[in-house]
């Protein structure tokens, strides 16, 4: 059996017709929201600092190296955000080192200021999200990610870190779903290649369901320069999620919650969140959002004609 083009056929069939899966709403729910972070670099090296001050042309970037300010860190700001607004999100890490390729000059940034999942000071939140009702769920956005005893081996580390299997990994494009379906993820957020797919699916038509991420910031805000501009686009989406009462996904990495960097990426997000909550959205883990997702016998009948 060809995995890849059974894959490919049947996430053309869905994207042909986003309406195909809904989701079940709660009681006096308009819209379910998704909260999510692909925690990649939390430390801000050397190479970040310059390559950003030539790209920006700010001292700020430079400075913050010298001072050795967690730029890059953010947890406390992203839990300080959500837990005023009592909402939960899901964060996906990766669980092991990353090697700087030489040749790849496209891979630095990721890869400079990775981390384990098991140090220390990342484990007290990893430990700390799990027990309050986050979501932990494996980080597939690397590109050493890609290979399935790879992803086997970070998701064994990071299940044995948490004491209890993981639901979901976070890749982009559904080249990955072969892997994902194989090692028994309950489910995968990618970006759709069509922006009108709202809802989940089953691309094997079995219990493995694929989440199609709606916004994400560096999408966004390499679209649209301008807060205002932006802030309109998500108003436009967020409108077409409440009409077709569907669902909204937001992922925003975790170094971005940095005002001083990033200052319209965390206004947004807080807009988000708040203009979602004035719309009666209920918000849900990754995990979550299987429990509004039909019924198994009833998605067998919609691929089934």
């Amino acid at each position: 059996m060809n995995t890849q083009n059974t894959t490919s056929q049947r996430h053309n069939i869905k994207e042909t017709d986003n309406d195909l899966v809904p989701v079940h709403l709660p009681d006096n729910a308009n819209f379910l929201v998704w909260l999510a972070h692909d925690v990649d670099c939390v430390h801000k090296t050397f190479i970040h600092s310059a390559y950003y001050f030539l790209k920006e042309k700010k001292a700020y970037h430079l400075e913050s190296y010298i001072k050795n300010h967690q730029s890059y860190w953010n947890f406390d700001k992203i839990l300080e955000i959500e837990a005023k607004n009592d909402v939960r999100s899901t964060f996906f890490f990766l669980s092991g080192d990353r090697r700087l390729n030489l040749l790849d000059p496209k891979s630095w940034l990721p890869t400079l200021g990775g981390y384990k999942s098991s140090d220390p000071a990342l484990r007290f939140y990893i430990d700390y999200f799990d027990k309050e009702g986050w979501e932990i769920g494996l980080n597939g956005l690397s590109r050493y990610s890609t290979n399935k005893n790879n992803i086997l081996k970070e998701k064994d580390a990071l299940e044995k870190i948490l004491r209890h299997n993981i639901s979901g990994i976070c890749q982009y494009t559904p080249k990955h779903w072969g892997s994902q379906h194989i090692l028994n993820f309950a489910y995968g957020a990618i970006v759709p290649a069509q922006e009108d797919i709202r809802n989940p699916f089953n691309p094997y038509n079995d219990n493995f369901t694929a989440i199609p991420i709606t916004i994400t910031d560096k999408i966004l805000f390499k679209k649209f320069k301008n807060v205002e501009h932006a802030w309109s686009h998500c108003l436009k989406i967020i409108n077409t999620i409440q009409e077709t009462r569907s669902l909204l996904t937001i992922l925003w990495n975790q170094r971005v919650f940095n005002k001083l960097e990033y200052p319209a990426h965390v206004t947004i997000y807080e807009k988000l969140i708040q203009e979602s909550k004035k719309r009666n959205a209920v918000f849900c883990t990754g995990n979550e959002i299987l429990r509004y997702h039909l019924p198994r016998k009833e998605k067998n009948e919609h691929f089934q004609k």
